[in-house]
């Protein structure tokens, strides 16, 4: 793998595959030796040589009892999912590339073969017995789960006495660097039969055959994936044993991760195994297997939409009502029919006066499009925003039937409270405001200060009547009066201009003329009714647009802490999800949601988070003033959100090259599945243009991809709730199985083959150059029946197997990437599309 590869290299949707990643040093204890000899001048050469000599030790050290939860990315199958799972390895994805090779326990010479791992996929039927014996069995002194997991202190790996003789300890002493964790470290083990052992581990040579290294792009994968793996590069270890599928009953079957260190010599069979092997497991888990569950990809994903009974199910933001619940002609019954299809939720409301009734409460979800009426057009008056000073001014009142809505009462109190709970923003926006008002301050003193100059010092009069002429608006303006308010500008310019005027009045009078006395006696500006009022001072700095100008200029710096905290208020990141989701009918179990953002829902949460810096009518007037130069870079900070989670850690992300956001067209989806917890790191992709084929009227255009804004699981009991924000509406959204993750596995037989029940056939990929990876045609017939391949414990026979593959192909010899690219299945995907901007668009490329 070449050191300067990213994300960027890989096309969407693909997978690159790497044989293995293996780091230049491996995890083990080194010595560095320094020596230096001394020729004294003088002597001949070696016969009085001093030599210094100093040695220091360090260690490369990695995971030995545990595995850090981050270092695991996903396995499969799911955890405590019931699925047809009979034609998949089971796998374990790492988010770290190197993880299998960092441990050289074989000794492997890399230059002559690739190294071998050292940990490894086994699967058990649980409660299954081989010679006699269970393959699992629980320890007798400690406790146990039901993946017969038992939990012990790293300390019993140094000082392993057991009150059971026929339990075999791994062959490895802890290190000296690790003396001081041991007792504060607990592993997992279990303990295996050596009958099982020596049946279900994989031997060396399959080792290196069932792990490798694969690449995606990581652009449309959710926020906790990003941050773990932001290069999209993980290690994959497969098992070698098939689950068993019953028509009968499900079967339970258990999963574990294992260490192989120290069994490196009953893997050889340079040692027999007698009695348990107690092995590290670094993950555990169960599944259940029979042909009639329907909880593997494809079938979760049809059930989005399908009922049971192959009805529809409702995909569109609001409550759902039964046909016998729709309106009956009456206007309450109409009334109350809309409002719940515009997505308004009834919920329990006590006024002020302590009155229980109702209100209307909508999130910023909408099943449509809503007319933004918080914040002005383009063409009305700049800072002409709709004020809510306090949560009951958001408040909208409908005197005919005395109902509140109150969605936008809850936005902003919402923003406040989550503003109040950042003393980071708090600060930022007191500080910002201080700012703000100081350098309205300065422009009105120097306004002050030239005043005076010119009625009362006539030695300064020419400076400030050329400083106070009507200056431009707009950028020129605010030059100008930047200027003025720079420190020193008096003492400096002032003295230059006084010299020029004192070098007049040294002339004689009739030179002179009359140069101070043509302007009539003007009172000072101490005695004017606006001296000793800043609030009307400030109100006419305000209103003059270069004063604007300045004003804003000059607010927009600094602000970073601010617009950050604000754009993730735009992304409704810490809004609680009974604010988004204000009822539970909105999202069923196995449900998808497509929704509008609603632009005045985020501008009243905008408006409730700034609510908490205005403590005067001259805060207000300042917030005013820049708000849409906040709002602004709040856009464009949101369009960046995403992005940054990886760019830091040296990441890269598709971008579609747009650098702002307009709120008022932000959609999204809600996915709440067993999808979201089964498969950690699905892929969402939305696009904006539909590309139909005659075989996909819904195919998307990949030209066409949307940069999504966010991407997040939130948090819940069960993990499996996905939320999806756009910055623009897709003609249609597809959900991938996590390309990293694809199983291992075989597909059903082909037509031609007289055999209906085999259900294990591998289709065979082309290995050119052009067309690496791409299946061979049917009519070609380069498929292979697996059931030759496996032995009576449903273990593959990965060295015929492999032997077979490169027959079919021509006798080209597979390295461990090919090999791995051969045995993947078809990645599954779900594809949602607008269907009547589908249909437009199919029926306007056919023409």
């Amino acid at each position: 793998m070449s050191t300067t590869d990213d994300c960027r290299n890989v096309d969407p949707g693909h997978i690159r595959f790497y044989d293995n990643y293996v780091p230049t040093l491996e995890v083990a204890t080194y010595l560095i030796n320094v020596a230096q000899k001394i020729d004294p001048p003088g002597h001949d050469p070696g016969t009085a040589t001093e030599c210094h000599v100093s040695s220091q030790a360090f260690c490369v050290s990695g995971p030995r009892y545990t595995l850090p939860p981050d270092d695991l990315a996903s396995i499969f199958p799911p955890a405590d999912a019931c699925g047809n799972f009979g034609q998949q390895l089971p796998h374990v994805v790492l988010s770290k590339q190197g993880l299998p090779w960092e441990r050289n326990i074989f000794d492997d010479d890399p230059a002559k073969t690739p190294q071998t791992p050292w940990m490894a996929v086994l699967l058990f039927v649980a409660g299954e017995e081989i010679d006699g014996k269970p393959a699992l069995r629980s320890p007798a002194d400690v406790e146990v789960n039901r993946t017969m997991t038992a939990t012990l202190s790293a300390r019993r790996f140094k000082d392993h006495k057991t009150e059971q003789p026929d339990v075999v300890w791994p062959d490895f002493a802890p290190n000296w660097y690790e003396e001081q964790v041991l007792d504060s470290t607990n592993c997992n083990v279990i303990d295996v039969s050596g009958t099982a052992f020596r049946l279900l581990t994989p031997s060396r040579e399959d080792l290196r055959w069932l792990a490798h290294v694969r690449k995606v792009d990581p652009s449309a994968k959710d926020t906790a994936v990003l941050k773990i793996s932001p290069r999209g590069t993980y290690s994959v270890i497969v098992g070698k044993r098939l689950p068993t599928a019953r028509t009968d009953r499900p079967v339970r079957h258990i999963a574990h991760l294992v260490s192989l260190e120290g069994w490196q010599d009953y893997i050889t069979g340079k040692k027999t195994l007698n009695g348990y092997a107690r092995m590290i497991s670094y993950r555990s888990w169960s599944f259940d297997c029979a042909p009639q569950l329907k909880e593997d990809f494809t079938h979760l994903m049809n059930g989005l939409l399908r009922e049971p009974k192959e009805l529809n199910r409702p995909v569109r933001f609001a409550i759902p009502v039964a046909q016998n619940q729709k309106p009956d002609g009456t206007f309450e019954s109409d009334y109350a029919w809309r409002a719940i299809q515009q997505g308004f939720a009834p919920l329990r409301y006590q006024t002020r006066q302590g009155e229980q009734t109702f209100g209307w409460y909508r999130g910023p979800f909408s099943p449509d499009p809503a007319k933004k009426f918080v914040i002005p057009d383009e063409s009305a008056a700049q800072g002409d925003w709709l004020f809510f000073d306090r949560a009951s001014a958001a408040m909208i009142y409908d005197p005919r039937y005395g109902i509140f809505d109150l969605s936008y009462a809850v936005a902003w109190e919402t923003g406040r409270l989550l503003a109040l709970s950042n003393r980071a923003f708090g600060q930022s926006l007191l500080e910002w405001q201080r700012r703000g008002h100081a350098t309205v301050d300065r422009v009105a003193e120097r306004q002050i200060q030239l005043a005076i100059m010119r009625w009362n010092l006539p030695l300064g009069r020419r400076f400030a009547e050329a400083e106070m002429e009507p200056v431009t608006a707009g950028a020129a303006g605010a030059a100008h009066l930047r200027k003025q308010i720079r420190s020193g500008f008096l003492t400096d310019d002032f003295v230059a201009s006084l010299v020029t005027d004192f070098s007049q009045l040294l002339q004689p009078p009739n030179e002179r003329g009359a140069l101070f006395h043509e302007q009539p006696f003007v009172p000072s500006f101490f005695d004017s009714a606006a001296w000793g009022q800043p609030q009307t001072i400030f109100r006419g700095m305000l209103s003059a647009p270069a004063a604007r100008t300045l004003v804003q200029e000059e607010g927009a710096k600094g602000t970073e802490t601010i617009v950050d905290f604000l754009a993730d208020l735009y992304l409704l990141i810490g809004v609680p999800f009974e604010t988004l989701v204000p009822h539970a009918s909105m999202l069923p179990v196995e449900s998808v949601r497509f929704f509008h953002i609603d632009s005045n829902w985020l501008d009243a949460l905008l408006e409730g988070a700034l609510g908490i810096g205005v403590e005067s009518s001259r805060d207000l007037a300042y917030q005013k003033l820049m708000k849409d130069t906040i709002r602004a870079a709040v856009c464009k900070a949101t369009r960046g959100k995403r992005p940054a989670l990886v760019k830091e850690a040296g990441g890269a992300l598709r971008s579609d090259n747009s650098s702002t956001v307009d709120p008022q067209k932000m959609t999204g989806m809600l996915l709440r599945s067993a999808l979201v917890s089964g498969w950690r790191g699905l892929e969402v992709n939305g696009y904006r243009k539909i590309a139909p084929t005659k075989n996909d009227p819904a195919a998307p255009d990949i030209g066409e991809w949307i940069q999504p804004l966010r991407i997040e699981r939130l948090d819940g009991p069960d993990g499996n709730i996905l939320l999806c924000l756009w910055p623009e509406v897709p003609a249609v959204v597809t959900i991938d199985e996590p390309h990293e993750g694809v199983a291992f596995g075989f597909e059903d037989a082909p037509l031609d083959v007289p055999r209906p029940n085999a259900n294990r056939y591998l289709y065979l990929r082309q290995m050119s150059a052009k067309d690496y990876g791409i299946l061979y045609p049917k009519d070609s017939k380069k498929y292979i029946d697996v059931q030759p391949y496996m032995d009576d414990a449903q273990k593959l026979k990965i060295s015929e197997l492999r032997t077979r593959i490169q027959s079919d192909l021509g006798g080209t010899a597979l390295n461990i990437r090919d090999f791995a690219v051969q045995m993947v299945r078809v990645p599954q995907q779900g594809v949602f599309a607008w269907h009547e901007r589908a249909a437009a668009e199919s029926e306007g490329s056919d023409a």
